[in-house]
């Protein structure tokens, strides 16, 4: 009796661990940063979504090994999650790179695992939230610091207290520990309307200060000033959208007269103007400047062209698309010229999150996603016709119809992207209340199963953690390399680049600082081990198209310094190669009009200087190339007359000149006659 007792005290105390872990996991994501890191906190929030993926497998598997049997509910929800899955997993198999797809690339690392644990967390949400009323009350204590805190430290970043070394990178827009201003904002957007619902709708008495209606309402009036200092248009849109959905659903209730719910629009929108005086707060604010920063930096016209870009991708490959995260290996090989025209940059993303899905996966995918949304949010609907007044169903859906708001302008990002897919499991519970049909399946319990689950779940924990140090180690050794020039701290980040091989992101720096030192010592030695590295990650990452830039722009030092005719035809046909995989990238033709220069061809000079005028209007380098080629193939009278033209588009442009002018043949005979003499 006292055994069986103490089994099922047991089994009661894995259950609240594994419920709060569940609510825990998409917050602790959000909360998570590790200063030491190159991107916007990307990989400390994969790791952290991996660890928590994982304490939540290893406590379920301890209560099953304790139970005796496994025991996991169904509903109708999980077969859009095992279909999406499915696609995935074959799109990800069918891929140029499958290798990609599984570790995720630099900054954004959306990849199958991190799919895989995001749908692990909604599994957890849906089995856990069927117990509403605790669930509720552990999800609200723990949501509403982690909310204050995100909040919070945006404000302290203002203040100038930030201590993260993403400081200073968007000026006047904040990011708190999202990392990124439009991150920030997206995830206020989507705590907001679950905040607004308990602040409009909660009738209860409770004695936790934390789950008070006046905590909540005085969280959505900070978190909607916290909004506006995101300055992100998409963000500010899917909070309008949530808090529709919230206010429409309360004004439906009948809980209040219109008159309340015109005062909560009024002091809303009064909450989100106050914005402007906390951005103020800093020395030497300017409202105008910073708008139109955020304006310019992702300008409609740019947008607009990406959607372009990724329809003609999607159109090409609409079966399996290009596997996770393998976008910006393909995107620039489609883009169109007036993007060209507009950014000279490699791309990433579709700035849409459902083209997006169908580049990752294809249409199948992108369906997927669709049918598993869809029937979430018709899953909530239905149930709030019959309860009005379910507050956190409401909250919960007004977040996730904001999350489709914002995508149409494009977020998803780690952060966000667990919270949806937590948001969507807790609808899908809450609204069984309680009835969850499940299937049973004896196992063998023993200590021996525990020892090996434990000595797994290590295992997997220490491979998780792996990335995050190698990634410090690299940062600290690299960031001293290019302050001081030390050959010492070249050679600690070479050695602990070999241990990110995966990763062209490093590969591509680590050679870019060989080039430092080659510029800065005059040794080309350095650039040919930079080579060395280019090759050697080309080998992991055969796409990557940061390394394809960077070989081309690697070897054309090479032939600069060495003049060797090899090394010129090198640098020549690593370009040529970049440039038809990236024909409209500006950087791959500049340095191609250069490496034609050194070999003397410039009829190939002004077909490629032609080629740029086609999608770059009046563009310096080109124009400047075009009458140095000229100028060599005796035409002066042109090239003098260009050079003019030159001039008087672009003042300054005599030191390009001087550079294109001495990478021609004849001009390094002569100054090699020069030294002889």
């Amino acid at each position: 009796m006292n055994a069986s007792a103490s089994k099922k005290r047991f089994i009661a105390e894995l259950d609240e661990i594994i419920s709060w872990g569940t609510i825990g996991v998409p917050l602790i994501v959000a909360l998570t940063f590790f200063p030491l890191i190159y991107d916007y906190f990307g990989l400390p929030k994969l790791t952290a979504l991996y660890l928590g993926a994982l304490f939540l497998l290893y406590f379920q598997a301890r209560r099953w090994l304790a139970e005796g049997y496994i025991e996991v509910p169904l509903s109708p929800a999980l077969a859009p999650v095992a279909a999406l899955l499915l696609v995935a997993i074959i799109s990800v198999a069918m891929s140029a790179t499958p290798l990609a797809s599984v570790t995720g690339r630099f900054n954004r690392y959306n990849n199958l695992p991190g799919l895989i644990s995001c749908a692990i967390v909604f599994w957890f949400a849906l089995k856990y939230a069927a117990s509403k009323r605790v669930f509720v009350e552990r999800f609200e204590t723990f949501f509403v610091p982690a909310v204050f805190i995100i909040a919070g430290y945006g404000l302290l970043e203002i203040m100038g207290f930030d201590v993260l070394s993403m400081k200073g990178t968007h000026g006047a827009r904040v990011s708190s520990t999202l990392g990124n201003p439009v991150f920030f904002g997206a995830f206020l957007a989507l705590a907001l309307p679950v905040l607004l619902a308990k602040a409009v709708m909660y009738t209860e008495k409770t004695s936790s200060k934390l789950r008070m209606r006046g905590t909540a309402a005085a969280l959505v009036l900070f978190g909607l000033a916290m909004l506006f200092t995101s300055l992100s248009r998409g963000a500010w849109m899917g909070a309008a959208v949530g808090f529709a959905v919230v206010i429409y659903y309360w004004a439906r209730s009948g809980q209040k007269p219109l008159r309340d719910v015109v005062l909560w629009i009024i002091l809303l929108l009064s909450a989100f103007s106050a914005g402007v005086g906390v951005v103020s707060m800093p020395a030497g604010f300017d409202i105008g400047g910073i708008v139109d920063a955020a304006a310019s930096s992702s300008s409609l016209a740019s947008r607009i062209e990406i959607w372009k870009t990724s329809l003609l991708m999607i159109a090409d490959k609409p079966l399996f698309g290009f596997g996770l995260d393998q976008t910006k290996d393909w995107f620039n090989l489609y883009m169109t010229e007036g993007l060209a025209d507009l950014e000279n940059t490699l791309h990433s993303r579709a700035h849409n999150i459902f083209l997006q899905m169908s580049l990752d996966g294809g249409l199948p995918l992108l369906f997927a996603n669709l049918w598993l949304f869809i029937y979430v949010t018709l899953k909530g609907a239905r149930h709030l016709k019959r309860n009005p007044d379910d507050y956190i169903v409401i909250g919960l859906l007004g977040s996730l119809l904001g999350s489709f708001a914002q995508g149409l302008t494009g977020i998803a990002t780690l952060d966000q992207e667990v919270f949806v897919w937590f948001v969507m499991g807790a609808i899908v519970g809450l609204v069984s209340n309680g009835r969850q049909r499940e299937v049973k399946a004896r196992i063998p319990g023993g200590k021996p199963q525990v020892v090996a689950a434990s000595a797994l779940a290590v295992i997997v924990a220490v491979a998780a953690l792996f990335p995050l140090g190698a990634e410090a180690r690299y940062l600290i050794a690299s960031e001293e390399a290019k302050s001081t020039l030390s050959k010492g701290a070249l050679e600690r980040a070479r050695r602990a680049g070999k241990y990110l091989l995966v990763q062209p992101f490093f590969q591509a720096n680590l050679a870019r600082i060989h080039l430092i030192f080659t510029a800065e010592h005059g040794d080309p030695s350095y650039a040919r081990n930079a080579a060395e590295i280019v090759e050697q990650g080309l080998e992991y990452a055969p796409n990557g198209s940061e390394l394809r830039l960077v070989q081309g722009t690697t070897y054309l030092t090479i032939a600069e310094f060495t003049r060797d005719e090899a090394d010129i035809e090198k640098a020549v046909e690593s370009l040529e190669a970049a440039h038809k995989r990236t024909p409209l990238l500006l950087t791959v033709n500049e340095n191609l009009l250069e490496a034609y220069m050194l070999k003397g061809d410039y009829r190939a000079v002004l077909e490629t200087a032609d080629f740029v005028g086609s999608f770059k209007e009046n563009e310096t380098h080109s124009m400047v190339a075009r009458a140095v080629a000229l100028e060599a193939l005796g035409r002066r009278a042109e090239a003098e007359r260009l050079y003019k033209e030159t001039l008087e588009l672009h003042p300054g442009v005599l030191r390009l000149k001087k550079r294109l002018v001495a990478l021609r043949p004849d001009a390094s005979r002569t100054k090699s006659a020069s030294g002889d003499d």
